[in-house]
């Protein structure tokens, strides 16, 4: 695993595939999307429910490794080159639909100056 020169915000771009986490990897039997035609279609793809779950991994694996200092989405998206609706929806599904993350109870201002929450891994949040 290779990391590139520190990005914005201290965060570092990650630019290879992690382990699996199995929990993560399951495929879900739809994806986030929006109402148009295109999107749901887009979301019933294997293809795309394949890196939905390759990049549930990435995010969690990121996270995982920046400990008790957790992450931001917007951290994340910077880190791993995501769109911004990408990484969310990983984000997203972590927390609320497999319960891989938590809210650390914390807040870092992201790249435009606003307040975001900061996620760590579940395990780090019985510990504190």
């Amino acid at each position: 695993m290779t990391d590139s020169p520190n990005e914005p915000g201290g965060v570092r771009r990650q630019t290879s595939m992690l382990s699996s986490t199995d929990n993560v990897l399951r495929l879900p039997h739809s994806l986030p999307h929006s109402n148009d035609t295109t999107s749901k279609a887009a979301a019933k793809t294997k293809k795309t429910k394949m890196r939905a779950a390759g990049d549930r991994i990435r995010v969690l694996e990121f996270i995982r490794r920046r400990g008790k200092n957790g992450a931001t989405a917007d951290e994340i998206q910077v880190a791993l080159d995501m769109t911004h609706q990408s990484g969310s929806a990983r984000v997203s599904e972590l927390l609320n639909k497999y319960g891989e993350i938590k809210d650390s109870g914390r807040q870092r201002p992201t790249r435009s100056g606003s307040n975001a929450t900061v996620y760590i891994v579940d395990e780090l949040a019985m510990e504190e």
